[in-house]
């Protein structure tokens, strides 16, 4: 798991994202993303970006 996204430390122990990325990882099905603004969607997916080869948007 990369340390930092754009300057922002990760938390290796946050057990949400560390699933929800495995989830994302893993899966064959489209995910759509949601959340209220400040939660760390574009933090998430640039996360993803940068840990798969995924096509992501």
């Amino acid at each position: 798991m990369p340390d930092f996204i754009d300057n922002i430390e990760l938390d290796k122990e946050n057990t949400e994202f560390n699933r929800a990325a495995e989830f994302v990882k893993q899966t064959d099905k489209l995910v759509y993303l949601t959340g209220k603004p400040g939660t760390g969607k574009t933090t998430f997916l640039k996360y993803i970006k940068k840990i798969s080869d995924k096509n992501t948007i």
